[in-house]
């Protein structure tokens, strides 16, 4: 579903991929449920991911990514030395959605990442933080917003390198009709890593 609303989630995020988009939707997930998924990409890139949401608040997830084997080169030998290196990174984590009240949820996260590079390995940990606002004053209207992977820098042996802290902002607006619900949200992201980028659907 968040793909399919081109990634605009962040006040949706309702079900098992909360933890991916706003952990404070672990608060408003009203059963149960896990999602299994698997990408196989070109040139050997794969993912496998899990996501868990239960009906109390909790969440949990799997993220494992492997770019597959790329040449090994070195200073003295730019051009490849013949072997293959695995590069791979892994998320393992869990959060926690709270209702403070009907309109109010705010909700966090912790995730244990580890980041390969052929034998070296960088290991950190970060924090996800969340919350929606259901706006009574207009009913159907929700507000998200998420700061993701909050932590130090992992360490490949003598470099360091700086996690995707990512800001998520986020609007969502539910238009009641007789037979269906017609939803259109936004959301604008912007990664210390990256530019700022917005989503936009409808369903």
């Amino acid at each position: 579903r968040a793909v399919g609303m081109g990634g605009a989630y962040t006040a949706l995020a309702n079900d098992s991929n909360a933890l991916l988009y706003n952990p404070a939707g672990l608060a408003r997930v009203r059963s149960s449920e896990a999602t299994f998924m698997h990408n196989q990409y070109a040139l050997g890139v794969g993912q496998q991911y899990i996501g868990v949401a239960l009906k109390r608040g909790l969440g949990f997830q799997f993220n494992y990514a492997s770019l597959g084997n790329v040449p090994r080169t070195t200073i003295s030998e730019p051009n490849g030395t013949g072997g293959k290196l695995n590069v791979s990174d892994t998320s393992l984590g869990g959060g926690y959605g709270y209702a403070l009240s009907p309109d109010l949820a705010l909700g966090g996260g912790v995730k244990y990442i580890s980041e390969s590079l052929g034998d070296v390995t960088a290991n950190g940990y970060a924090v996800d933080l969340g919350g929606l606002y259901h706006m009574p004053e207009v009913k159907g209207l929700v507000l998200g917003a998420s700061l993701l992977n909050l932590g130090p820098p992992v360490k490949f042996s003598s470099n360091s390198e700086k996690l995707p802290t990512t800001l998520r902002l986020g609007t969502a607006y539910a238009l009641r009709l007789p037979r269906n619900d017609l939803t259109f949200a936004f959301d604008i992201t912007k990664s210390v890593l990256d530019k700022v980028r917005m989503g936009l659907g409808a369903e």
